[in-house]
């Protein structure tokens, strides 16, 4: 599982990276071709900055499975996810052809912290659940007079 969420984690980082240092002329062809796929009506500039909510929600998810198995707890994965929205933001600002926006620096942020919060509690659900049917099913954590008690 790791070595797969690694290897995720790495296309991921290299596909937003992509999409900060091209040109105007391919992010539009981009966010057009996107649109026609999704349907959007709206006008092209405010589908581009809403993309950000599913690019960055992509990220965080793919953060969350490599936190998991890393073992790292949720409030890291959404401040690393918002350091590198930032970084990718001011990036931007070194570019000729782009520029730095924080209403994309927060649907970055809201992006990542939908998806570790996702995961997280599904993480937490499944951990309940599991630890619920250690207890009832299977007697672990039980005192040796409940286990009897299970057995009649």
């Amino acid at each position: 599982m790791k070595k797969v969420s690694i290897v995720l984690l790495a296309l991921v980082v290299f596909g937003v990276l992509i999409s900060t240092f091209q040109g105007p002329t391919q992010t539009t062809y981009l966010s057009e071709t996107v649109r026609g796929w999704v349907g959007y009506k709206g006008d092209s500039v405010h589908f581009r900055s809403d993309v950000n909510y599913v690019e960055y929600f992509i990220v965080g998810l793919v953060m969350a499975v490599f936190g998991l198995s890393m073992r790292w707890k949720f409030w890291i994965l959404g401040v690393i996810g918002c350091g590198f929205g930032l970084l990718d933001e001011v990036i931007k600002i070194a570019l000729p052809t782009r520029e730095f926006s924080s209403v994309d620096l927060i649907k970055d942020f809201a992006g990542i912290w939908m998806a570790v919060g996702l995961v997280y509690g599904i993480s937490r659900i499944k951990k309940e659940k599991m630890t619920s049917f250690r207890h009832d099913i299977c007697g672990f954590g039980s005192t040796k007079q409940e286990t009897y008690k299970w057995s009649i």
